[in-house]
């Protein structure tokens, strides 16, 4: 009880200094600054100069090494000037001063991301008097007292903060734990920068309730680089606000439902922020496009009544929230009455800086009743999507009915696709999430899609189904795509003649009717003329589309159909219209008994 009102009056701005020294139960919403204390006499670092512009430095502790390029230049009296160069943005300039009898003092400035991050001094050894050349030489150099820039570190939700030194800001996820039973006075935090390869671990020790003493274990490439000690102070976070929250954010809006009825994206967001926590919103629900500005506050909430040009109410309450990766916006909106969540994704793939790792071609297939199950007698949708590097995902395929499915939607942040595309001129839609996860032989992503089409919506024109309209989910499946070379296969069949099997079934086909052909390289399949089958691929993004004699009528009569493969599977699916209901066509490598 007490750590939790502790940590409340703390966040509220409430003095603390007259309680007890306790750490607070959690650290979200906080800064920790923590300044390093003086320390001398260690063995530094082993600087070893291979050539007459290159060497490495060798960490004592852990042996790791940095390779670098140097200069050393003379600067009179006794003493040189050395510089290493790590990256382009990373160098350590050193003030050599030499003793005629062995090694001599020196001062060092470090640089990262062309900030100065550091100082220290300290002794070296390993030459006699000053060098003109330093090939084949080893420098041993011994701490002084190093003073670095504090660091602070802001503690933005409950797994993800950043550390912030001048020039320079590195995100981290953390777990913090209160050590010990009742009236502790420790607490201990791991800052992970890279998974398994780069941390740190610190033990706070409260002398009060607003800072006191810290050991910090730093580790990079899975090995303890170096201890460090010093003080520390708590307070609230200054701001959530981070330049690297700025930029353009996507998402869906959803009716506020506990009840869990209607769980169906109704609307669309964007939102454009700017470093400054100032930005542009735009909302599209159902029959409105609404339009407006606002400033996030310091900690990263918007909260304001507006009254539009029309003298409707919209109410806005959003949230800044910091992710791993990045920043989402969330909270909600309400406009006539319905209240909308919002689920907003911060724009953060770039094609040269962070290339979305899900770029590429892929093929998709709808198909199933979906979960719940529904019925619906039609055959399966399909689409082609092409990610790009910067996150953009373009869908073009045609859904069962036939009406052409067209949407471009930015892959979120942990890789899913979120997204709502009005149909049929604003009568019906396409929603739903498609998350990415790999199953061997099946799929590289999958999900459920809600599919809704208004009754009296009248298509095809020319052979008009569904007037009743629907309202079912449907299952999606996707697959990478490759494009064949020239002599391979669309998808992997035996090879040989007879080597794939065709069948149609539903709009009252019975029993499936079926044909056996040969795939060939690239592009086609052969069928004899007796099965009134045709087959045709499009090798450069894995569509299909062919005809076959409907024999089931009264009177034969050729349809048309379409649809996409699934490299994954070696198969491919599509539909085609019946007289009075979609059918689904698929084909593969026949069945062996």
């Amino acid at each position: 009880m007490k750590l939790a009102l502790s940590a409340s009056l703390f966040l509220l701005g409430i003095p603390l200094f007259a309680m007890a020294q306790t750490p607070p139960a959690s650290v979200q919403g906080q800064s920790i600054t923590i300044t390093e204390g003086s320390s001398g006499g260690n063995l530094e670092d082993r600087l070893i100069f291979t050539s007459s512009t290159a060497g490495k430095k060798v960490d004592p502790v852990t042996n790791d090494e940095d390779p670098f390029t140097y200069t050393l230049t003379d600067q009179g009296g006794g003493t040189a000037k050395l510089v290493l160069q790590y990256k382009i943005d990373k160098w350590d300039e050193f003030l050599l001063t030499f003793n005629p009898a062995g090694g001599g003092s020196f001062t060092l400035k470090e640089f990262d991301k062309n900030a100065l991050k550091g100082t220290d001094s300290g002794t070296f050894t390993g030459v006699t008097g000053q060098p003109t050349s330093l090939t084949g030489v080893t420098i041993e150099t011994f701490e002084a007292v190093e003073t670095e820039t504090p660091d602070r570190l802001d503690f933005l939700t409950a797994n993800r903060g950043r550390k912030v030194e001048a020039g320079d800001a590195d995100p981290f996820l953390y777990t913090y734990n209160v050590t010990g039973l009742t009236g502790a006075t420790t607490a201990s935090a791991v800052l992970t920068y890279k998974p398994n390869w780069k941390w740190h671990e610190i033990d706070f020790t409260f002398t009060s309730n607003t800072g006191g003493t810290y050991v910090q274990r730093r580790f990079d490439k899975n090995a303890l680089k170096d201890t460090k000690t010093g003080t520390f102070v708590l307070a609230p976070n200054t701001s959530i606000l981070d330049p690297i929250a700025s930029g353009t954010y996507d998402g869906v809006l959803e009716i506020d439902d506990v009840s869990a009825v209607d769980d169906d994206f109704e609307g669309h967001l964007r939102v454009k922020l700017t470093g400054g926590g100032a930005f542009s919103g735009k909302l599209e629900i159902p029959g409105r496009e609404l339009r407006f500005t606002g400033v996030f506050g310091a900690d990263g909430k918007y909260n304001d009544t507006i009254t539009l040009a029309d003298s409707s109410i919209l109410t806005v309450a959003l949230v800044l929230e910091a992710l791993p990766t990045g920043y989402k916006v969330t909270g909600d909106v309400t406009y006539g009455g319905t209240k909308y969540l919002v689920d907003g994704d911060q724009r953060t793939f770039n094609a040269r800086r962070a290339p979305c790792p899900k770029a590429g071609r892929y093929t998709m297939i709808l198909t199933g009743d979906g979960t719940p199950a529904q019925t619906l007698a039609i055959g399966d949708g399909f689409a082609t999507v092409r990610i790009d590097k910067n996150g953009l995902a373009t869908l073009r395929g045609r859904l069962a009915d036939g009406f052409p499915l067209e949407t471009g939607v930015m892959v979120r942040q942990n890789g899913d696709l979120t997204f709502l595309v009005k149909l049929y001129g604003g009568k019906g839609s396409l929603a739903g999430r498609l998350v990415f996860t790999t199953v061997a032989n099946v799929s590289d992503f999958n999900g459920t899609l809600h599919w809704t089409r208004d009754s009296g919506v009248v298509f095809p024109k020319t052979q008009p189904l569904y007037s009743n309209g629907f309202d079912v989910d449907r299952t999606a499946i996707g697959s990478r795509y490759s494009a064949p070379g020239r002599n391979q296969l669309i998808v992997s069949l035996p090879a040989g003649p007879n080597n794939l099997v065709i069948s149609f079934s539903g709009a009252g086909i019975t029993p499936d009717q079926t044909a056996t052909g040969t795939l060939i390289p690239r592009k086609d399949a052969t069928f004899s003329p007796a099965s009134g089958v045709s087959l045709k691929f499009n090798p450069s993004d894995g569509r299909f589309s062919g005809s076959f004699v409907d024999s089931s009528a009264t009177t034969a009569v050729t349809r048309k159909f379409s649809g996409a493969v699934l490299q994954s599977q070696s198969k491919g699916f599509g539909y085609f219209l019946g007289a009075t209901e979609g059918g689904a066509v698929d084909f593969g490598a026949p069945v062996v008994p």
